[in-house]
């Protein structure tokens, strides 16, 4: 299989204004040096807590922000070099869904608004036959020709997330990328979107970027998975292998939560070393905090911590 995206070190960093609390601005670096790919019709899952730069890689990956360093190529493109007129075709290609479905859809617009308005933008189809393309792409989502003229506010949050990825899907994309779409939903609601989820990457042939904080929902939906901390990638690779030999420290206390609901997530945060899990880190040494361990293994299975590498 081909890869559909390639990202290679990126990198941002956010600046905290002065306020009437602090005397000077500080900064704050949401991704460090992170690379990643995606191959034709694969699920990469991205999973961490909030505050560990998933979404933050997700808006970069789509230059919904632009990052500070690093390379993108989409479909052997080098985004970053193209300017926005030289971008704007492309962004068809590249879709996203967002967390809260509610406040990414416009309020004072009807479905057939919100859907049609992509497939006028990239002129996909006649404007005389835009409301057909609506229903057809609606019913592809679980939703009958009834939604066409509903606001948002009519429906329930399963069916405006429906919407939300009808919206997505409309262009036909090649990469689809699913920031954290079911946690804010109802637990029955969310096996229902998660289904649909791989019932349109099946379909269409899509290649899926799936961010969540959830391991259970990223085992079901992936076939790779990538763990992240601090904007740090701290172990990556085939599904199986991370679920059934999880390495990292931080990965195992994921999986301990997740299965038994419990588990340490608060440590000693005021303790800083080179590693970025080196204040929650029970088993951390004094290479931790003078040296950060790199990202070391196979392709299959790979871990930045010096108690598994052997380097």
């Amino acid at each position: 299989m081909g890869e559909v995206l390639s990202v290679r070190e990126l990198s941002k960093t956010y600046e905290l204004k002065k306020s009437v609390f602090s005397i000077r601005s500080s900064k704050i670096r949401a991704l460090d040096k992170v690379s990643l790919k995606v191959n034709e019709h694969e699920t990469l899952g991205i999973v961490g807590e909030s505050g560990s730069g998933k979404s933050t890689l997700a808006r970069c990956v789509l230059l919904l922000e632009r990052p500070d360093l690093g390379e993108i190529h989409f479909c052997g493109v080098d985004l970053l070099k193209l300017k926005e007129k030289e971008l704007k075709p492309l962004r068809r290609w590249m879709q996203i869904v967002f967390q809260d479905p509610y406040s990414s859809l416009n309020p004072r617009k009807r479905v057939i608004d919100i859907v049609s308005e992509p497939i006028l933008n990239f002129n996909l189809v006649d404007k005389g036959t835009v409301r057909e393309k609506v229903k057809d792409i609606l019913l592809s989502v679980g939703l009958d020709e009834s939604f066409v003229d509903k606001y948002p506010h009519e429906m329930s949050g399963g069916q405006r997330q429906r919407v939300a990825i009808a919206r997505a899907i409309c262009t036909e994309p090649s990469l689809l990328v699913a920031d954290e779409p079911v946690s804010s939903l109802d637990v029955s609601i969310q096996a229902q979107i998660l289904s649909l989820f791989l019932k349109i990457k099946e379909e269409r042939k899509l290649s899926m970027i799936f961010i969540s904080h959830d391991l259970n929902v990223i085992r079901f939906i992936s076939e790779r998975v990538m763990v992240m901390f601090k904007g740090k990638i701290v172990e990556e690779g085939e599904k199986e292998e991370i679920f059934s030999n999880p390495l990292h420290p931080y990965t195992r206390l994921l999986l301990d939560y997740s299965i038994r609901g419990r588990g340490r997530i608060r440590g000693d945060e005021d303790k800083e070393g080179a590693c970025v899990y080196y204040g929650r880190c029970e088993w951390r040494g004094k290479r931790c905090a003078n040296e950060a361990p790199l990202l070391y293994g196979t392709e299959n299975h790979r871990v930045a911590c010096f108690l598994e590498g052997t380097y």
